[in-house]
């Protein structure tokens, strides 16, 4: 029933969606295929597409994968003083989040293979609940920069940030940032500021996953030293990549979690579109 004269589509329609899951690509396609117009392309082949099921989605994009995988990129993360670890308060991982506005962030290197001099940053901010996700470029990982990110990227939420958690980098833990989280004038309420568990990675999951979907496969793992590229990626990030990530590919929300002993176990909703799941929350 379905052909390989359906794979040249499928394998278009899978790039220009960053290379998602069958599950995804599946919540995806009726929006998609509403803009896709070449010209093998048939009103049966349309049918064809829209009936697929996520499983066969992914029999075909196996076949559309290559099983060559850029390496992991290098740790850039710097510990802070024991004094600023005092500061600011662990997280929890049973907390309950019933409204976008809880955020995780993390920092993502382009230094290539060399931690030396100086290089380009990416600042990954993601919502816990919704699954928005904010990126801004930065040149050092400098507290003042970090802070500039952090107010750029409160700024345009289409929702209020509540609560901000990081992990242990020097980068989070530093009077600049901690500041701008417990300052009113920064604009609304203050942020709850929280850090992970040291070598918990779980603890941060959301947003590490952001990291290879919103930046690796963006950049991917070359070493950036000009500073002028920096407003070049901060241009993409804001009116292109960010843009196309929240309105036009849909992603997981948790459903549940639920603690078993020592280990957090968690089920996943259907994947939606970030501004069809929160209503009332957004601004405007």
């Amino acid at each position: 029933m379905y052909g390989d004269d359906l794979l040249p589509h499928l394998r278009s329609l899978w790039i220009a969606m960053e290379r998602i899951s069958g599950e995804r690509m599946r919540a995806a396609l009726p929006e998609w295929l509403k803009f896709y117009r070449p010209e093998s392309f048939d009103l049966n082949k349309r049918y064809l597409l829209l009936g697929m099921s996520a499983s066969t989605i992914e029999r075909f994009l196996k076949r559309l994968r290559g099983e060559e995988r850029a390496g992991k990129g290098l740790s850039a993360t710097r510990s802070p003083s024991r004094y600023m670890k005092y500061k600011v308060p662990l997280s929890t991982l049973d907390q309950k989040i019933t409204r976008p506005g809880h955020m995780q962030a993390d920092t993502v290197a382009h230094c290539g293979t060399s931690l030396e001099g100086a290089f380009a940053n990416s600042l990954t901010v993601t919502d816990v609940f919704s699954g928005w996700t904010e990126n801004r470029a930065m040149f050092t990982k400098s507290a003042r920069e970090v802070r500039e990110k952090f107010v750029d990227i409160k700024r345009g939420l289409p929702f209020e940030m509540l609560a901000v958690n990081v992990d242990n980098g020097s980068e989070f833990l530093n009077n600049q940032v901690i500041e701008f989280m417990n300052t009113r004038g920064n604009g609304g309420t203050t942020v709850h500021f929280t850090r992970s568990r040291a070598y918990k990675k779980n603890d941060n999951c959301y947003v590490e996953q952001k990291n290879y979907t919103h930046v690796r496969e963006l950049f991917g793992y070359d070493r950036v030293t000009q500073e002028e590229s920096v407003f070049i990626m901060n241009d993409i990030y804001v009116n292109t990549w960010n843009p196309l990530q929240n309105f036009f590919i849909p992603s997981y929300g948790l459903k549940e979690k639920t603690r078993v002993g020592s280990r957090i176990v968690k089920k996943y909703d259907l994947p939606k579109f970030v501004t069809g799941c929160q209503g009332q929350h957004f601004r405007g």
